[in-house]
């Protein structure tokens, strides 16, 4: 979209103009996508539809010395994305890209922000919405492997060059149908497992995610209750977690080989020691 024809320029540069804005949110993980506009009526953009709807964004931050872009989107909606939100931000992200077109000119725009969600407001049926752009990730610390007994790496991600835990998840995964009480689930699969197997996994129902803080036999305790108003009885996946012990990585996972730790690292600096 950065080569716009010079029709698009010059709707750009007319006096007034009155452009069009696309919301595109998505997922990785899932594949997930949901397109709204703020016109008061479907677009129809490069073979895909943004619906319409009460959305609309604040103005973009810009800063040269490389701080955090960021925009406020305002929308009134009890539908995804922002619907994921209300328990809690979702394990896995939800970027968001602004699109400006123009009403005769809707197979080219020019794309005004590209980021991700970082955290949502409920007032009633009003959301409002922060988004951060590609900044955000380079203010990160780097390097973020830390000299420290437990493990690095996060449970089941991807080995890349060399580094990375790489389990494949498959094999654990345990499908269950479980009552639900609150933030507690019970099945009596939990019970075929030791106490605090499932602990740091999750437990997944439909297209959300919720993180198990709690394991006792039959009972998992999940941390936040799902947003989705679910039966009593609900069919799940659930797969353990790991608490970054080299004992766990050998003796549940079989992966000590892939261990992100240093075992051997003291706890306290010794220097300091004196």
């Amino acid at each position: 979209m950065k080569n716009q024809t010079q029709n698009y320029i010059d709707k750009e540069e007319a006096v007034e103009i009155q452009p069009i804005e696309l919301f595109h949110f998505w997922r990785t993980d899932n594949g997930e996508h949901w397109r709204y506009t703020s016109r008061d009526e479907d677009i129809d953009f490069k073979g895909n539809t943004f619906l319409k709807g009460p959305i609309n964004r604040g103005s973009i931050t810009y800063n040269p010395d490389i701080d955090v872009s960021q925009v406020d989107i305002m929308a009134v909606f009890s539908d995804d994305p922002f619907i994921k939100y209300i328990a809690q931000n979702p394990i896995d992200p939800v970027w968001v890209e602004i699109i400006r077109v123009h009403k005769d000119l809707q197979n080219e725009g020019s794309i005004l922000f590209i980021g991700q969600i970082s955290k949502v407001g409920f007032s009633g049926q009003n959301v409002s919405a922060q988004a951060v752009s590609f900044e955000f990730f380079l203010k990160h610390a780097i390097p973020t492997t830390r000299y420290q007994p437990k493990c690095n790496h996060f449970v089941y991600d991807d080995i890349v060059d060399g580094f990375g835990c790489g389990i494949d998840r498959t094999p654990f995964l345990v499908q269950t149908q479980a009552t639900v009480s609150g933030l507690i689930l019970t099945s009596s699969d939990f019970g075929n497992q030791v106490d605090g197997y499932f602990k740091h996994g999750w437990v997944e129902f439909g297209d959300e995610k919720r993180m198990v803080s709690d394991h006792t036999g039959n009972n998992v305790t999940i941390r936040y209750a799902f947003s989705e108003v679910i039966p009593s009885i609900v069919t799940v996946n659930i797969y353990p977690g790991c608490n970054g012990a080299a004992e766990t990585c050998r003796d549940k996972f079989s992966n000590i080989a892939q261990f992100g730790g240093h075992l051997y690292i003291p706890a306290d600096n010794p220097a300091a020691a004196w």
